[in-house]
């Protein structure tokens, strides 16, 4: 009698550790099915979804926002350093991969500050479209953004 009461006693035990591991399992997965789906709902809201060192865990400087918009004034107000310039030039370019749009906006900057040695370069970054916002589509989805001051 005595080793059956021990035997109840070891199948309660396991019968509790297995029931306490299911559901800590279960929690796990639906935690990670949570973080899955939010990280999904984050990338579909996304205006890019590729951009300039975006395999090093970089993110898009703020600042590209305003170059792709060509909203000056915003540029100006958001960096220090474009605050008292006299003039800022956004050129872009735009091509089906990154290399392409990066060309295209170098050969636009050659063309129109070929002219003057004045203006300096604040910085350049390249962004492609996220298409699942975009209610246009177009062939060339990359877009390489200059910003020059002086």
């Amino acid at each position: 009698m005595n080793s059956m009461k021990k035997i109840n006693f070891l199948i309660a035990i396991l019968l509790s550790s297995l029931i306490l591991s299911s559901c800590a399992s279960n929690n796990v997965a639906a935690e990670s099915e949570a973080a899955i789906n939010d990280k999904n709902e984050v990338e579909e809201k996304l205006r890019f979804d590729d951009w300039k060192y975006k395999g090093f865990g970089n993110e898009i400087p703020a600042w590209v926002e305003f170059a792709v918009d060509m909203q000056i004034t915003a540029l100006k107000d958001f960096i220090p350093e474009l605050n008292d310039a006299q003039t800022v030039k956004v050129i872009s370019g735009y091509g089906e991969n990154h290399d392409q749009a990066v060309e295209v906006a170098k050969q636009n900057v050659n063309e129109m500050l070929l002219e003057s040695d004045e203006f300096k370069l604040y910085d350049s970054f390249w962004v492609r479209k996220n298409f699942e916002l975009e209610t246009e589509q177009t062939d060339m989805p990359y877009i390489s953004v200059y910003v020059y001051y002086k």
